[in-house]
């Protein structure tokens, strides 16, 4: 398996508060257990293989569960925008979007039944 460095929830908490701050919103965590559940779908493995082809499905992976699931009071879109974004960057991944460009994603992210199609 490739040595993959995945966001934890700390990390997750802080992109929300972050940007919760910085645009507006209520902070806090709906539901920990949603949280959790869009976090460590991008890691599931099987027979030592992970499930998701490349760590670009692993990223869709991450905005679908974070903003189907809504796991924070607020900012659910905004944080399952970033998330993505961040999991890349810390695992050499640079991207550049402009603000139209993350709100178009996040809405085909919002409006999908399957996180490979926000590829």
């Amino acid at each position: 398996m490739v040595n993959i460095i995945f966001i934890n929830k700390l990390q997750a908490i802080a992109i929300h508060d972050k940007y919760i701050h910085e645009f507006g919103g209520s902070h806090g965590i709906r539901d920990h257990g949603l949280l959790e559940s869009a976090l460590f779908a991008p890691q599931a493995t099987f027979n030592g293989q992970y499930l998701l082809q490349d760590i670009f499905h692993m990223a869709a992976t991450y905005g679908h569960g974070i903003i189907k699931n809504h796991p924070f009071i607020d900012g659910n879109k905004r944080t399952g925008s970033l998330i993505p974004l961040a999991f890349l960057q810390q695992n050499g991944i640079i991207l550049t979007f402009n603000t139209n460009e993350i709100w178009q994603l996040a809405l085909h992210g919002y409006l999908s039944n399957n996180p490979r199609n926000s590829c």
